[in-house]
């Protein structure tokens, strides 16, 4: 249960169509805001925002690939235009490609930057004019690999690495809207670790 409010605001939520960015997708429904539910595959993004709406949320799917300018620029007008305006923006997509470095392919190590940490650019580029009309607030996803390189996972430890040290949105329009970036960690209680996560993440946009 959640122990903040985001009524009236309306927030986007990358990758949302399962695991993490599902779980942030319904903790922002139920604090009260109207949340665009974002995934490659559009019926996980569909499946999502039904399990919302189902527990008394608004939602809207919107299915895409945000990890280059235009289809970041097709979701974010989308989320606009339904939502009448944006609020937040959580950049939480993201992929991992496993396995030792010498055997990583070069498409591999470009998707997982591509998708890790180019959608956060071209997503809150994007998102800027809208943003600053409501005095907004930009949520990205990282990792605690960032700090603690995961074994057999090179170019998701670089991305979110970077992810963590690039302040693009923050420098780029003067803290307005406010760029947060929000570790998520793992544990053997993954529900819990990720629930507290989730609510890290959220609860960034509150303060």
């Amino acid at each position: 249960m959640t122990d903040f409010s985001l009524s009236g605001g309306s927030v986007l939520v990358t990758g949302a169509g399962s695991g993490i960015g599902a779980a942030i997708a319904y903790e922002v429904a139920m604090a009260g805001a109207r949340v665009v539910v974002n995934d490659l595959v559009a019926e996980r993004a569909e499946e999502t925002c039904a399990y919302i709406v189902g527990r008394g949320g608004t939602a809207d799917a919107v299915g895409g690939d945000v990890s280059t300018l235009a289809g970041a620029r097709a979701v974010v007008d989308r989320a606009v235009t339904t939502m009448g305006g944006l609020t937040g923006l959580c950049n939480n997509v993201g992929i991992v490609k496993g396995g030792p470095l010498e055997s990583l392919s070069e498409e591999d190590w470009k998707r997982v930057f591509e998708v890790d940490l180019d959608t956060a650019f071209y997503c809150s580029q994007v998102a800027l004019p809208a943003l600053r009309a409501t005095s907004g607030v930009i949520v990205n996803t990282s990792s605690l690999v960032a700090f603690h390189p995961a074994p057999f996972a090179g170019a998701y430890n670089a991305a979110k690495r970077l992810s963590k040290r690039r302040r693009h949105a923050r420098s780029a329009v003067a803290s307005n809207p406010e760029s947060r970036t929000v570790s998520n960690g793992a544990s053997s209680n993954a529900t819990r670790s990720r629930r507290d996560s989730h609510c890290a993440t959220i609860a960034a946009c509150t303060r």
